[in-house]
Order: structure tokens, then sequence, then C-alpha cells
């Protein structure tokens, strides 16, 4: 926990003092003169005056900045210093000086994905697991096993592209346009047993076209995803249910159940896998059921009642507590890139665009009271 705050602190500390840093230099580029550069409220840990005139500070708290100019409406300015002070400059000089903060974090965000993508990326391409029941999804038809090829037209190769292409869609009274390629579900699970660095999508078939229905979509939605709101889940090879840690005061916990357990079934009914096992669980909430597991070579019976939680969608679901060992993902839907210096100063520039331009359009809907 306390990792993440310094992190999280050091973070806005570094975006503070770039954005400050584009405002700082572009005034002095202009000639405005520079009376206190700093980074962070309350009481200063760095104090100092530099030969330029300009005091620099840090403060404790990083959660701003500012730059201060000289400015005939604020201070008393001589009239020699008076072709220095920011409000005698030009228009166009002022907005570059209010503009440059911005603009320069912008670049800097480019850079950092044009760095991220040079040093190589590996993705998951966008494989649908379980379609939520009485969802938009379900609707429309769409099930499990299926590649997501695009969004609206919008190519996905993954996730992160899927989601991105939803947010879009954040407000919408219509259709969700999407194009789904159907894949062998037993090829792909055993690829995830047998991995192996050659293994290709094992395609069936051509690409199918869905129209997903919404209404005012995620408009109210809070503390949820564009993925959970449109009723899938992505998809997860059926490993073995052998518990890998216990969440304390779960209904696993409570029963007894010990890491290392292996759950092969649930009310007489085999599970062959986590992922019929997480659908069992979940569609019985605050459930008596009797788990058959294997410990250290001996099979044993443990009666277990199943907790309950609301999922995303406001419904109620079943909770067990446990988590099992890390996934090991076919190669056939990684998606591994790497790009050299312009293509990745590119895809860094038009990323970077295109979550600015999401952004002023989500602004745009609030204000105009879609969402």
């Amino acid at each position: 926990m306390l990792t993440t705050i310094l992190t999280t602190l050091f973070a806005l500390a570094v975006l503070v003092s770039i954005h400050e840093a584009g405002h700082f230099f572009v005034a002095r580029w202009s000639g405005v003169k520079v009376l206190r550069f700093s980074v962070g409220f309350g009481r200063p840990i760095f104090q100092r005056i530099g030969q330029d005139g300009t005091e620099y500070v840090f403060a404790w708290i990083p959660l701003g900045g500012y730059v201060r100019m000289l400015d005939s409406r604020n201070d008393d300015v001589p009239q020699h210093e008076m072709a220095a002070a920011f409000d005698q400059q030009k228009v166009w000089v002022r907005i570059a000086i209010v503009a440059a903060g911005p603009i320069v974090n912008l670049v800097f965000a480019a850079l950092l994905y044009a760095v991220v993508q040079m040093a190589g990326t590996t993705q998951l391409i966008p494989v649908i697991g379980p379609v939520l029941a009485n969802s938009p999804a379900q609707t429309a038809g769409l099930t499990p096993v299926q590649q997501i090829i695009s969004i609206d037209g919008q190519v996905t190769r993954s996730w992160e592209a899927v989601n991105l292409a939803l947010a879009k869609r954040i407000g919408a009274t219509g259709y969700i346009d999407v194009a789904l390629q159907p894949l062998d579900r037993s090829v792909l699970q055993q690829q995830a047993v047998h991995a192996n660095a050659s293994d290709q999508l094992p395609l069936v078939g051509g690409v199918v076209s869905y129209r997903v229905p919404v209404n005012r979509w995620m408009a109210e939605a809070v503390q949820t995803s564009p993925l959970s709101q449109l009723g899938i889940e992505p998809w997860r090879p059926n490993v073995p249910i052998v518990i890998d840690r216990l969440i304390e005061g779960g209904a696993a916990q409570l029963a007894g159940l010990r890491v290392g357990d292996k759950i092969v079934a649930l009310n007489q009914q085999p599970m062959a896998g986590f992922n019929e096992f997480v659908t069992y669980v979940q569609g019985h909430p605050d459930t008596s059921v009797l788990v058959a597991l294997e410990r250290r070579g001996e099979l044993l019976l443990l009666p277990l009642t199943l907790l309950s939680d609301v999922d995303q969608a406001g419904g109620l679901i079943g909770k067990i507590g446990v988590g099992v060992a890390s996934i090991s993902w076919p190669y056939s839907i990684q998606h591994q890139q790497q790009l050299g210096l312009v293509d990745g100063i590119m895809a860094g520039g038009q990323k970077t665009l295109e979550m600015a331009a999401l952004t002023l359009s989500f602004l745009s809907r609030m204000v105009q009271g879609v969402v």
C-alpha cells in the first residue's frame, strides 16, 4: 500500500514538473520574467533563488504547481521591466505560454508510448469467454470462443483496442457493430495445455457480424468496465481447479479447504476445469454445496455454503473465495509487436491523439447530458 502511494506521488511530481516546465521555458524564450517556479503546494522542501532571479521551489504536496510571472496587473512593475511582463506580451505569445504546459504533457505521453512500442509489447488477442445472461451481448447472439475482429469498423487486435472502441460509444443509443471470427474451442484449449510457439489461431469458418443493441449505454454506470456492461468476459484456458490461495473469511476457508486441494466436483457434478467451476459457483449464490476434492491422494467430501455478491450488472452471484495458479496462455492468442524508431514515434503520436480526442468527446457528451 505504501509503495503504491509513494509511486503515485512520484508520478504526479514528474507530470506536474513537466507541465510547469512547459510554461516556464516558453515564458523564458518569449522574454517574460519568471518570478517563481513551484512544483507542489504547502511547506517547501527545497527553495533556492537562481542567478536569473527566479525562485525555484519544491513543496511537500505534489498535487499541482505553478509558474508565477511578472505581471503589471498584480505587481508594481518598474518601467524598465515592463517589457518583460506577461500581460504586456502579444496575444499569440500569451496563448503560447498558457498552452505550453498541456502540449508538453501530450508530447511526453507520446514519447513514453513510443518507447514502450520500441521496447516491444505482448498483448492478448481478444477472444470472448463467458457471455453473461440477459446482457446486450447475449441478446445479439454473441457466443464464447470467438475472436473480436472489429468494433464499429475499428480493427481490434488487443483487449486494449476493444475497450477503447467501446469507450467511444458510452452514452450511445442504437447498435454497436461487432465482427467476430469463430475459433475451435477444443484446439485452443489443447494449445493452452501443450504450448507451442508455432501454434496458429484455430479458425472455424468466416467472419460473422453482429449488431448489439444499446440504450444510453453506460450513461449511468458506476465503477464498471465496458466489457462487463456489454456482457462478455475474456476467454481463459480451462485450467485444473487446484487451489493456489484462499481469501480470508471466504466460503472455502470457512469450510476447511486448503491450498493445494484439487476440486473435482460440486454437488456430484464433475468440474472439468476452472471456467466451468466459476460458472457453477456464480450461478448458485447463498447455496449449500458438497465439495468433492483431492488432497494428498485422498478423495474428501466437505460441505460448504457459497457466499453472495453483486456483479457489475447488479445481479446476485455466488462467491467461494479461492484462486488458482497463474494461467498459461496459448501462443496463438498472444500478439507480439516491436516497432522501430520512426514507427514507434508515429504510433505514440497517434495513440496520444486518439486518447485526447476520446477525452474531448466524453467531456462534450457530459456537457450535453448524454452521460
